[in-house]
């Protein structure tokens, strides 16, 4: 696997909802499927890594004072199409250029590999100041995940 660090993973990245924690825990678990040879085990690790590493990138970035200090990041790449990110607005173009280079480090040759890409299609909500935290303000409500 290619040198970035694992630290936490997943809709920590995407800011799923609430604290994130029930979908991190959800986005741990292998999908069906997963190193049986219907989804290659590396895709799994692939993915992983790159959610892993946008959590860690995200996670520096998610102080505030108010709910203006918060935007919203498309953290879509060749691993997911995802949720949206809320973070404050110093870690919007660090965490989209983490992006560019997680997704080249993670992602390029994904689909190469036979990996399906996960698909979250999301409706929007505004991000705003929780608690010093930028989060939306609600759970990001997802129509639909394949």
């Amino acid at each position: 696997m290619r040198a970035l660090s694992l630290v936490t993973l997943v809709c920590a990245v995407a800011s799923c909802g609430g604290d994130g924690e029930d979908v991190q825990r959800a986005a741990l678990r292998p999908p069906p499927g997963a190193g049986s040879g219907e989804i290659p085990e590396i895709c799994w690790r692939e993915r992983t890594a790159a959610l892993t590493e946008l959590a860690r990138v995200r996670g520096a970035y998610l102080d505030c004072s108010v709910d203006g200090d918060c935007v919203a990041v498309d953290v879509s790449n060749g691993c997911d199409i995802t949720c949206p990110a809320a973070v404050n607005r110093h870690g919007r173009g660090i965490l989209q250029r983490a992006l560019q280079f997680i997704d080249h480090a993670y992602c390029d040759d994904y689909a190469a590999r036979g990996c399906p890409p996960s698909i979250v299609k999301c409706l929007p909500t505004r991000v705003v100041c929780i608690k010093s935290r930028c989060a939306p303000a609600e759970a990001w409500q997802v129509t639909e995940r394949m």
